[in-house]
């Protein structure tokens, strides 16, 4: 819940909670995403998709 201040699209783009947990233990910290990281994204949600969406929201995140 806390890391919805952090970057708070994620939980539009990530609505299971389940996974939304995965993806901010993968994340981190927003800032240091990088591109390399979307296919380990993608296996972790199973969705390439959102994985990129979620790279794109993180770049684009104040």
């Amino acid at each position: 819940e806390w890391y919805s201040w952090h970057f708070p699209e994620l939980a539009k783009i990530i609505n299971d909670n389940y996974l939304y947990a995965k993806v901010v233990k993968l994340i981190k910290d927003k800032s240091s995403l990088k591109e390399d990281s979307v296919s380990e994204l993608a296996d972790a949600i199973g969705d390439e998709d959102k994985a990129k969406e979620i790279f794109v929201a993180a770049s684009q995140s104040m």
